[in-house]
């Protein structure tokens, strides 16, 4: 190293790595999102399988399956335990003189009866505990029971919500704002929004064969010229008639009007031809 050059060393900042990590990961999350948009009963099929892919990765597709038993059981947040609702200790070094009499000790009691004291100990039934210091031994102990289980609790549901947001917030960027409007409430939870989008977009089983039946229509129709391949032409009319087909068991071919489409021909045992359609 040559005299007068010093190395300089550049100390990161947690902060902005932070923020560069989550902007690519916002960046990786549009791209993927770009690939797929609902909006309408023709994107649905696509859309649906990104949908459940989605949930099932996350492990809260069982929360939303119209079809499952735990549909709509989110976890809802815990309340934490409320410290003057525990029971307070009683101090008499604090208590005035006419209080401190064996005659009138009706505003205490004593362990024997009060599952929350001691046999030492005496419970201040007018007065609530600010803190734990001012409950009794047993108080203390119910509490810290409470509040350990407040704070399992409280760990499952923000782990289950970090993964609905983040499933709301994929719905939000690949649902077209019409739609997303109509169907996607504030007041609504995430099993209801699906259940939106598939009445308002959503397609089933015999919606789907409808369209394939009009697709296949529309591939059989007759042709104003002679095709080219006369082969398709009489196979396509003897099928489409009802009339025996003498051809190979199994043929596949692309008929000239529909580059995109191919027509499967398939014999069956009566001798005719089944006509379906496949991309």
């Amino acid at each position: 190293m040559s005299p007068g050059k010093h190395l300089s060393f550049q100390r990161s900042n947690p902060k902005q790595q932070a923020t560069t990590q989550r902007a690519e990961h916002l960046d990786t999350m549009a791209a993927a999102n770009e690939e797929v948009k609902l909006t309408g009963p023709k994107s649905w099929k696509a859309w649906n399988e990104r949908f459940m892919t989605e949930a099932v990765t996350r492990n809260i597709w069982d929360l939303i399956d119209p079809k499952s038993t735990r549909r709509g059981q989110f976890k809802q947040q815990p309340t934490k335990p409320d410290i003057s609702t525990y029971p307070k200790r009683l101090d008499r070094t604090a208590a005035p003189p006419a209080q401190s009499t064996r005659g009138n000790s009706a505003s205490s009691t004593t362990a024997s009866e009060s599952p929350f004291s001691q046999l030492t100990e005496e419970v201040d039934r007018a007065g609530k505990p600010r803190n734990t210091s001012e409950m009794t031994a047993l108080g203390r102990d119910a509490y810290k029971t409470d509040l350990s289980e407040y704070q399992f609790e409280w760990r499952l549901f923000d782990a289950e919500s970090q993964k609905v947001n983040r499933l709301t917030a994929w719905v939000r960027q690949t649902v077209a704002r019409q739609l997303y409007t109509t169907a996607c409430k504030a007041n609504k939870t995430l099993d209801q929004w699906y259940e939106a989008l598939k009445e308002r977009a959503g397609t089933d089983d015999r919606e789907e064969l409808h369209r394939a039946l009009n697709k296949y229509n529309a591939a059989i129709k007759p042709l104003a010229k002679k095709p080219r391949d006369m082969l398709v032409y009489r196979l396509g009319r003897r099928i489409r008639h009802g009339m025996p087909c003498s051809r190979p068991t199994s043929l596949s071919v692309a008929l000239p009007r529909f580059s995109s489409t191919r027509v499967q021909v398939a014999r069956l045992e009566d001798g005719k031809g089944d006509l379906t359609m496949t991309q």
